[in-house]
Order: structure tokens, then sequence, then C-alpha cells
């Protein structure tokens, strides 16, 4: 992965014709809905509450997403220069901006040592860099930035060069990508994502505990605790959550999951209902919602039912991990002509 740079060409009545180096994408929309048909013909839908430099992001093709871990690669950022370093700019602006303009790995990541003032800024933009290369360095270059206690977009390059369009994509969970600006939140988040990744579920969990509270920051907090077992935690961050939109649906569906865990099976069944009562969610998590009721109706000895849940899911996501399988198990235990009691 590397820093890349994105031209537009505006059409007019909010179309727009976006040129990279993998081809021509075109969007549509106003503020705070586009929907945009990308190069790989992948169909990205972005919803933003203006004013807050948050977006919803939410992506679909025709093939479907793998769910798991090892997917969870987060978007490189995308710079966005605002002016070019003058006359009087000082060794280190003139070295940093030419690294990022010429996407050069080495250089970028050589700026910190040279000069340590600009140090926050140029580890927030390679930490991408080495993601697939060398992972252990581009999770360094995160801590240290963390470390700081300092927000890269308070930084006097970043302001002075780059506009609040440089941003990060972040996957959250399955059916939650927040797309944001460079805020200490975004390295928090980003840093959590390399944390549960490595299994260390309860540094993670600190981190996380750290950022401004926010639906995002929830759902990232709520799927750490259900990992790490701790169920209680779940139900006590949930508590009073409705489904308005995918973001507190999923939150209604780790609520459901940590009352099943906890053997609480009429509360978890109450709640994953709720989760499923609008189809406009996100199928991901419609689908997930969909298992855990299965699970749940299964604990109640309710195949039957149970099964009808996962057939659902696999009438539309046959690939779906576990599905199948779960299927097959239910299958040998009931008949198919008996009935739930």
């Amino acid at each position: 992965m590397g820093v890349r740079l994105r031209r537009s060409i505006n059409l007019g009545g909010g179309f727009k014709i976006n040129l990279s180096k993998s081809g021509v994408g075109l969007s549509a929309g106003t503020k705070g809905f586009r929907t945009s048909l990308m190069s790989s013909g992948r169909v990205r839908r972005t919803m933003s509450v203006p004013g807050t430099g948050v977006s919803w992001v939410t992506e679909s093709s025709g093939a479907s997403r793998s769910h798991s871990n090892a997917t969870r690669k987060t978007a490189p950022p995308q710079p966005v220069r605002r002016k070019t370093p003058g006359l009087f700019a000082s060794k280190g602006e003139k070295e940093l901006y030419k690294a990022i303009v010429a996407n050069d790995r080495a250089a970028l990541t050589a700026i910190p040592a040279r000069h340590p003032e600009q140090a926050i800024v140029a580890k927030t933009l390679a930490w991408s860099m080495w993601q697939e290369e060398d992972e252990a360095l581009a999770r360094s270059m995160l801590e240290d930035v963390w470390n700081s206690g300092r927000d890269p977009t308070q930084e006097p390059f970043f302001r002075e060069y780059l506009s609040s369009g440089t941003k990060a994509k972040v996957y959250i969970s399955p059916g939650v990508t927040v797309e944001g600006p460079f805020t200490r939140d975004t390295i928090g988040l980003l840093l959590a994502e390399f944390y549960q990744n490595d299994g260390r579920l309860e540094r993670a969990i600190e981190v996380v505990g750290e950022l401004s509270p926010n639906s995002f920051v929830m759902v990232s907090l709520a799927e750490l605790y259900g990992q790490a077992g701790m169920h209680d935690k779940v139900i006590g961050l949930t508590d009073g959550v409705k489904n308005d939109d995918d973001a507190t649906a999923l939150l209604c569906v780790f609520r459901g999951a940590a009352f099943r865990n906890a053997g609480q099976l009429d509360a978890a069944r109450t709640v994953l209902t709720h989760a499923l009562k609008s189809r406009s969610r996100n199928p991901i998590i419609l689908h997930k919602a969909l298992f855990e009721r299965a699970l749940t109706y299964e604990g109640q000895g309710k195949l039957k039912l149970a099964r009808k849940q996962l057939e659902k899911i696999l009438a539309e996501d046959s690939r779906y991990p576990g599905v199948v399988a779960k299927l097959g198990e239910m299958s040998n235990a009931l008949p198919v002509s008996q009935s739930d009691q």
C-alpha cells in the first residue's frame, strides 16, 4: 500500500468523474450522501454528518466479502495538499513535502530522525506504506504517534500544507467502516485494530477506552469486550441502545450475543429481534443478527426455528462462515418433519 492521490472532475449537478491509477470511477450525490461506482466495479455509499468531519462508508460488490480477520486491512491515508512550501520554509518542511508528493516510503520513514519536529506527521502518513510489508514497523509508528499524546491534524505542517480532506478509513467491525480526519481518535482506532488482529485484546480495549465517546467507538469497544468474554461489560455498555442506524443495529447484535453467552436466552432473542426490525440495515449486520438468533434458538432447543434463520442467510450469502456446517449439524439432530415445542 502507499499514499494515493486522486483527482476529481466536477460535472455539475452533483456528478463527478474520479481519476486514479486503477482507472475511472463515477460518483453522484449531495452533501451528506454520495454513491460512487469505482473503477474496480465496487459500489461505495458515503453518509456524513455535516460539520463533524465524520462519515459512514459501506461498500458492496458482486462477490461476498470475506469475514475473516485476515482481510481487516485499513485503507492508506489520502493526503490532500493545500499549498507548496515557499522559499523561506524550513528544510524539514521541504523534505517532508517532497517525500509525500513522490510517495517515497524510504524518504518519509527517514524524516523523523532527520527532522524530529516533523516526526508526528511523517509517521502518521508512513505507517500505511509498511502495513503490508512490515506490520511491526507500521504498528510502531502508530504507537509513537499515540504515545506522544498529540493530534496530527494540529501539527503545524499538517495545518499549513495538508487540508482537512486528508483522511483515513478505518475498519471497525463487519459492516462498519469509519472515515475521518487524522485526529488522535482516528490514530487510536487504527492502533486498536492492530492490537485486535494480534490478539492483544486488553491493550486494544485500553486504547479505545481513552477515545472520545461516539457510536463508532462504542461498536469497537463492544466487539472487543465480546471477544474477550467480558459479556457483562457489553450489556452495560449497550444499555438503552435503539436500532436507529447501522451502528446501533450492530450494537444490538453485540448485546444479544452477550445475553446469549451469559445464558439469558429470552433477553437475547428479544434484543436480536429488535436488531432485525429494519431490513434496510447493512446485509452483513443483518446476517450476523440472524446467525446469533439461530444460536439462541438452538440454545432453547428450537432447532427448526434456528434452521430457518440460517437458511435466510444461506439464500443471500452462501459463503457466510459457519452456516453450512451449522445447518448440517442441526439437520442431523432434528428431522425436517419435527416441530418446535
